[in-house]
């Protein structure tokens, strides 16, 4: 080793020194600090008679089950609970309507992963209080109906509309689609709610006949049709007094003007309105998540988002409600699994042929099972 190496190396030991004192001189700089209240007074290492006790784990004591289950038990410490209905749905999150106002809440773990079937707008839940969170929806309670379609390319069951008394098909009465009203009905099959069909818009140039045909096979099957335009105000006070007091869910494409009929049977909702496209006809979806509005007198009004196809989750079996008139043909087949297409000894083709079938009715049958004819 050089001597400028051994002398940085001393360099380094006597700064290394500065930095040492003695145990003496440690002890008189914490009583200084003792007496200027800098440190709190403590037992010296040193003191022979100082004593300890040692720390013991204390047992966990596992929380109380709630008589909702373990969903609820996982509440934070304040598990004060009351009683909502659901007025709109977010991702892991929901409105709500209490005795006391709105509220915002979180959906429990459960509930958020199967929100499209678990949970929807109407149902009455379970909410638990949390001291340091937003509350938590524990627990949806037992539904009297609900209004569901078939999504995706498997058939899975979205629940739109939950505890509802009438579904409330809006149509438009210069274009009116009467092939959506089969598969609500289709749909509505014990379900527990009853369609109601409101033809909005009939204000406007339209063919009444042909408007009149398109609905008399539904008005002799018991559907309930209102002839209603939400801007003039005609046909609202039928309309008001068979919903009065009801849950009802608005459904429709969209331009037939069910957001404009909701805003006059509510007018303190201003929900947003817009034009059809000129060069087709169509709407505009205005309505992009499902919400529920309470009128004074109780009635709550469902507004859901325009739909271009409302799909069936079994078409088949649900038919039957749809075409009473066709199930009622049905039982003098051949085959018990006749489907009326081609099958020999079929008594719906042969009323068909006779006249005793209307053909469009036939033919919207048919589409109802399979959509691509």
């Amino acid at each position: 080793m050089s001597e400028e190496d051994k002398q940085r190396q001393r360099d380094r030991f006597r700064r290394a020194l500065r930095h040492l004192i003695p145990r003496e001189e440690e002890l008189r700089r914490k009583a200084g600090k003792r007496l200027r209240g800098r440190l709190p007074e403590r037992v010296d290492d040193e003191d022979e008679e100082a004593t300890f006790t040692k720390m013991r784990r204390q047992p966990r004591t596992p929380p109380a089950k709630s008589a909702l289950g373990d969903t609820a038990a996982a509440c934070q410490p304040n598990c004060a609970e009351f009683a909502a209905t659901v007025t709109w749905l977010g991702r892991g999150r929901a409105r709500l309507l209490a005795a006391d106002g709105e509220h915002e809440a979180m959906l429990a773990a459960d509930l958020a992963a199967a929100q499209r079937s678990a949970i929807a707008v109407g149902d009455l839940v379970v909410v638990h209080e949390r001291d340091d969170a937003p509350p938590l929806v524990a627990a949806v309670q037992p539904r009297r109906s609900a209004l569901a379609r078939a999504c995706g390319d498997h058939g899975d069951r979205q629940i739109l509309a939950a505890n509802v008394d009438h579904a409330v098909l809006v149509l438009a009465a210069e274009r009116p689609r009467t092939g959506l009203i089969d598969r609500l009905r289709a749909a509505l099959a014990d379900s527990g709610a009853a369609l109601l069909v409101v033809v909005n818009k009939c204000d406007l140039p339209h063919d009444a006949e042909a408007l009149r045909r398109a609905l008399d096979p539904y008005r002799d099957q018991g559907v309930a049709v209102c002839l209603v335009s939400a801007l003039r105000g005609s046909g609202l006070g039928e309309l008001r007094a068979h919903l009065a007091g009801a849950t009802a869910a608005f459904v429709g494409h969209s331009g037939v003007g069910k957001s404009t009929l909701l805003n006059a049977l509510d007018p303190g909702a201003a929900r947003s309105t817009g034009e059809v496209r000129e060069h087709d006809g169509r709407g505009r979806h205005t309505t992009t998540a499902t919400s529920l509005r309470r009128l004074a007198d109780g009635t709550q009004l469902i507004d859901t988002p325009g739909v271009r196809m409302f799909g069936l989750v079994a078409a088949a079996s649900d038919a039957a409600a749809a075409f009473p008139e066709i199930a009622e043909l049905a039982a003098g087949c051949r085959f018990r699994d006749c489907r009326h297409v081609h099958e020999p000894g079929c008594a719906v083709r042969r009323a068909l042929e006779t006249g005793e079938l209307a053909a469009d009715r036939h033919a919207a049958y048919l589409r109802l099972l399979d959509p691509g004819r």
